[in-house]
């Protein structure tokens, strides 16, 4: 079962977009551009009627609280494209929330469990996956979050998606959420792209099957790591799956150039 805004579904046939900000404000931490809300809403739907005729069938928004998140403009976005949308719970850094930085792991794990069982932000709109993040140092309180989504996870089944501020932190992420019980083919490590790095990618068999998975400007990866030994002479990943959705709304605000397509998997 997959939980959309607009319902639960079994499942969902055609492309995936897995790390996606539909709506998103970052205007605090990076100016004034950085933001796609309420006004670009319309910009955002003519983009997915466009993707969608590319084959584009679901996209995940990862946009946490406190960072634009808004899973009311997500169902209307939604509903108005005809793409399945899955809102995230979860809590993010810079800032951490207050909740966050002074509540306990069973008080952040009810909290994220509420948005996933009975609705986010006031709003009967479920969340469908998880997500947490590191800055740049894993801290006591990152782990705290990450312990308290696997123990989130563990009750509603819902994945995990996480944020690496650099790829060298994707370990840290696999040895706390396994340490926490987590079950790692449900867990996917983001922002991998910018990685060569041989020991990293030859660290990931301890995963337990988990995903890694990268944003460039244009292009989406996915690399579904195999079960390798640590000592394989290539990276231990089967493939590539690659994307490339760039929003009308972002490329308006930033003057982006780059077509708003999807290229085919290769």
């Amino acid at each position: 079962m997959i939980r959309t805004v607009t319902g639960d579904v079994e499942r969902i046939e055609g492309r995936i977009l897995s790390h996606e900000h539909l709506q998103i404000d970052l205007s605090t931490q990076k100016g004034p551009a950085n933001k796609v809300g309420e006004a670009e809403i319309p910009a955002v739907v003519e983009d997915l009627l466009t993707a969608k005729d590319f084959g584009l069938a679901a996209i995940t928004d990862l946009s946490a609280p406190f960072w634009g998140r808004d899973p009311a403009a997500l169902r209307r976005i939604s509903e108005a494209s005809g793409v399945k949308v899955i809102c995230a719970a979860g809590f993010y850094w810079d800032p951490f929330p207050e909740v966050a930085e002074k509540a306990s792991v069973e008080a952040i794990r009810d909290a994220m469990i509420a948005e996933i069982e009975t609705g986010a932000d006031g709003t009967d709109v479920r969340c469908g996956v998880i997500k947490v993040g590191t800055a740049r140092e894993p801290s006591e309180l990152a782990e705290r979050l990450f312990r308290a989504a696997a123990a989130a996870a563990l009750v509603t089944g819902a994945p995990i998606i996480t944020h690496t501020s650099s790829p060298g932190q994707a370990t840290w992420h696999i040895r706390v959420l396994e340490s926490a019980g987590m079950d790692m083919t449900r867990v996917v490590i983001s922002h991998m792209a910018r990685t060569l790095s041989l020991p990293i990618w030859c660290a990931m068999p301890a995963t337990r099957g988990s995903s890694a998975g990268s944003f460039s400007r244009r292009t989406w990866r996915a690399r579904r790591c195999s079960r390798a030994s640590a000592g394989a002479a290539t990276p231990p990943c089967c493939g590539a799956l690659c994307r490339c959705l760039t929003s009308a709304a972002f490329r308006r605000r930033r003057s982006r150039r780059c077509s708003a397509t999807i290229r085919p998997a290769c």
